[in-house]
């Protein structure tokens, strides 16, 4: 049952969301990827440029469907450029030669289309201008490679074939389930950490395989948010197995690469279908209630906000995107001018990565009044002035996402939100606290620090760094403590610069934190604030 699902997939599915898995196979099969089409105008016709086993440089058109002499006629130009035209990438420098070029089909090719191919590889021009010759790959192959590549990774419980097929079948206009989803990849998949190496890397290719499958309604609804929420958090379970199970990172980086390419397209989708819209309202505007609208508006600003501080990040010279600046700067000049209805909205804990790098992205831009207005309102608007002391409330923790908020307020919750269970508690505050301090805001936390020294203040440390990259952690500490009723400015200024602390494995992937965080809000903690602050100031200070 599950091959046929898997036959399916393949059929029905787009050359997009089969590209990151025939790559995996590649990189199984001893390829290096050099280069993932964005369709930009410098690529023709090359989908995937690779180097194999034998150092030689392969390229190749990958397409849908069944290939008839019509279809054939349409992408004849494509065929030719990726035959004749060197491809452009700064790994493999200029007049390289092409060794071996590639049609790719998820269906199957005429015959009378093979008889124009064959024809084609043997003309005396295409040899003597040594061109060469164009092989094919259709449906029954590729099954067949990525039936091989994902292994014996399937999964044989009920329940995780179940899960498998409730993932296949979802409907994909939601949220993704995010801890279905990191539990069917740690039970399914990176449950062993013993075994071979090439046990461990078959591992991690069969999560690449096996994802895009899962995938299949939320690509078919371009659900882009939901798919990289995805595939960020299979990168930080590929993180994390690959870190307990103490696998060397040549083993596993080139699949870690394909799944940060598939980050990096989504946020770009994301980016280009939130731009070009006017309002952020689906569907009847009679149905969007306000907080939905405000709750997807927080949540494109702050993902869509990371995303450009990761390109400034990968790329110093990267241009900020305007059009999202002057959208974020509208919507606060609202609030600055004391009006309520403006659409960024703090519903919980859980949004507070969310405000984080909104903030960072307008002191990015030199916005820095706009983000201490923002900062100091999430401080005391939204954390120590949201409830009056007699209601005795609280802000939700960061383990509420914003869909348990959004069902809580429409009354269709399966349990109901208890407020008074967070009163005088927060995991934000602490972060916040360092946040204010190392702005040298003093006269604002002495101002406040009565209220703030009655919180209790929380975080959860796990016994081993890297179960940080996990939904569940079955070990680890929770840390309380109320501040100090007198505290140290100098004392303060020491804690929240602790840079030396942070982990080394946060510090190697501090740009993949940037997006992980946004996936699992409830690993924002202060030492991961710290290094992302320290991170994105040195790109304002160059």
């Amino acid at each position: 049952m599950i091959e046929r699902a898997i036959e399916n997939w393949l059929i029905n599915t787009t050359e997009r969301n089969y590209t990151i898995p025939f790559c995996q196979v590649l990189i199984n099969e001893g390829h290096q990827i050099l280069n993932i089409s964005s369709h930009g105008p410098y690529e023709f016709g090359k989908d995937i440029v690779t180097r194999d086993s034998e150092g030689k440089i392969c390229v190749y058109q990958l397409k849908t469907g069944k290939i008839t002499k019509p279809k054939w006629r349409e992408i004849r130009k494509q065929i030719i450029e990726l035959i004749e035209i060197p491809p452009i990438h700064p790994s493999i420098g200029e007049n390289i030669k092409i060794s071996k070029a590639f049609l790719v089909t998820n269906g199957i090719i005429d015959q009378e289309v093979k008889t124009q191919i064959r024809e084609r590889n043997l003309d005396k021009r295409r040899i003597d201008l040594k061109y060469p010759s164009l092989e094919i790959i259709e449906k029954d192959q590729l099954l067949v490679k990525f039936n091989k590549t994902q292994g014996n990774f399937l999964p044989i419980k009920l329940n995780n074939f179940y899960s498998l097929l409730s993932f296949y079948l979802d409907e994909g206009d939601a949220f993704l389930p995010k801890e279905k989803y990191f539990d069917f990849f740690n039970e399914t998949i990176f449950s062993e950490i013993s075994g071979s190496r090439g046990k461990k890397r078959s591992a991690i290719a069969s999560s690449i395989i096996i994802g895009s499958y899962l995938l299949n309604s939320f690509q078919r609804k371009e659900n882009y948010f939901a798919l990289f929420e995805a595939w960020t958090s299979l990168a930080a379970c590929v993180l994390r197995f690959s870190y307990r199970t103490k696998l060397d990172k040549n083993n596993w980086i080139d699949s870690w690469n394909l799944v940060i390419n598939e980050i990096e397209y989504n946020l770009e989708e994301l980016k280009n279908e939130t731009l070009k819209r006017e309002d952020l309202i689906e569907g009847s505007i009679t149905y969007d209630f306000n907080f939905i609208i405000r709750a997807r508006t927080t949540i494109l600003y702050g993902t869509l906000a990371a995303y450009e501080i990761y390109l400034k990040m990968k790329n110093v010279n990267y241009e900020l995107n305007t059009i999202l600046l002057e959208k974020i700067k509208t919507d606060i000049k609202i609030a600055m001018n004391n009006k309520e209805k403006y659409m960024l909205w703090y519903w919980g804990e859980s949004a507070f990565p969310l405000f984080f790098f909104i903030i960072k992205y307008l002191e990015l831009n030199d916005e820095k009044d706009m983000a201490w207005f923002l900062l100091n309102k999430i401080f005391k608007r939204s954390i120590l002035d949201k409830f009056s002391d007699s209601q005795r409330l609280g802000v939700a923790n960061p383990y509420y996402s914003v869909q348990d908020h959004i069902e809580y307020r429409l009354k269709i919750a399966p349990a109901k939100i208890d407020f008074k269970q967070f009163f005088h508690k927060s995991y934000a505050l602490e972060i916040l606290i360092y946040m204010v301090t190392r702005r040298n805001r003093r006269d604002f936390l002495a101002e406040n620090w009565r209220k703030i020294s009655h919180y209790l203040l929380f975080k959860f440390i796990p016994d081993e760094v890297e179960d940080h990259f996990n939904w569940h952690v079955k070990n680890g500490k929770n840390h309380s403590k109320f501040p100090k009723f007198e505290q140290s400015w100098e004392e303060l200024k020491k804690l929240s610069s602790e840079y030396d602390e942070i982990p080394e494995l946060f510090r190697e992937n501090y740009k993949f934190i940037l997006f992980f965080t946004i996936v699992c809000p409830h690993r924002f903690n202060t030492q991961i604030n710290m290094l992302l602050e320290y991170e994105i100031d040195k790109l304002i200070t160059e």
